[in-house]
């Protein structure tokens, strides 16, 4: 899929996602985090509108990140994440990523027991430890390890093993770096 890793208009992202579904494209990955529900869900409507079926739509609500970033300081608690997560059902998208706090697990899994559209996430979380915590609390539908957090190959491979015994979908996140592409790039082909 093609990230988008900054906010847009509506309209860049409209002109974006039918560029990329002309040049082949499977699924394109929305960043959201407007500072109100209605302008993270005008983007999606525009995208859907201008692509139709032709691609997958994901989202990312980036909420479970703990360093100051190029991302606005808006905070979900569980009641956006749920009004933000049923308005993605209706507009068909393919999953939400990181829609509350990184340890959030308790709210997540409720989220999780809330809604029907997957909730992914875990790219910023350390350690097979942590990946057991949240699949223990039943915290995503899909887990995303970052192999440069997740101890390596290895680690991401002990994390997609126990994902599978929680009946659980793996994608693991890779945040662009070069190395991180040819490790998680051999982290696949393992599989």
């Amino acid at each position: 899929y093609a990230a988008m890793a900054q906010r847009s208009t509506p309209e860049e992202r409209a002109r974006m996602a039918v560029q990329l579904a002309d040049e082949g494209w499977k699924a394109i990955k929305l960043r959201l985090r407007f500072p109100t529900m209605k302008e993270d869900i005008a983007v999606v409507e525009a995208v859907r509108k201008a692509i139709g079926n032709r691609m997958e739509i994901l989202t990312d609500a980036n909420q479970a990140t703990h360093t100051p970033s190029f991302l606005s300081p808006i905070r979900w608690d569980l009641a956006r994440a749920e009004l933000t997560a049923r308005e993605l059902e209706r507009l068909e998208c393919y999953y939400l990523e990181e829609p509350l706090a990184m340890y959030a697990f308790d709210d997540l899994a409720e989220l999780c027991r809330r809604v029907s559209i997957p909730i992914a996430g875990g790219e910023t979380n350390r350690g097979f430890h942590e990946f057991l915590w949240m699949m223990q609390k039943g915290a995503y539908d899909i887990i995303q390890p970052e192999v440069l957090f997740s101890g390596g190959i290895t680690g991401c491979r002990k994390v997609a093993a126990v994902a599978e015994a929680f009946n659980k979908s793996v994608i693991p996140h890779n945040g662009g770096t070069r190395l991180g592409t040819i490790a998680h790039l051999h982290l696949v082909a393992s599989w």
